[in-house]
């Protein structure tokens, strides 16, 4: 009988590709924003004014809101799978170069 199921619970490989993709959004996102948590001791730190420090961080969350669009259609086109994955490894990029800044 070929469409009696095996005994096996059927689990559908899907789900690990949304298990994996909430994670990585989730660190991802949590990332993104703690800026807020760093921006007082960046200051001291560095010794930067806040405007430049602010008009830093409103360049980013430009950049990242009118490049939402663009990650939609490679969503659409390639699969949540190889975007996120990509797109991790550019703001672990980012966060690395971050490590290096000195001036502004």
């Amino acid at each position: 009988m070929s469409g009696q199921p095996s005994g096996k619970p059927y689990f559908f490989f899907g789900w690990y590709v949304l298990s994996a993709c909430f994670i990585i959004l989730f660190f991802q996102s949590g990332a993104r924003y703690a800026f807020s948590v760093m921006f007082k001791p960046m200051l001291v730190d560095l010794g930067w004014n806040r405007t430049s420090l602010s008009g830093a961080y409103f360049l980013n969350m430009i950049f990242f809101a009118l490049t939402m669009s663009i990650g939609g259609r490679l969503y659409d086109r390639y699969g949540p799978k190889w975007v996120i994955l990509i797109s991790t490894m550019f703001m672990s990029a980012g966060y690395v170069g971050i490590a290096f800044i000195d001036t502004l």
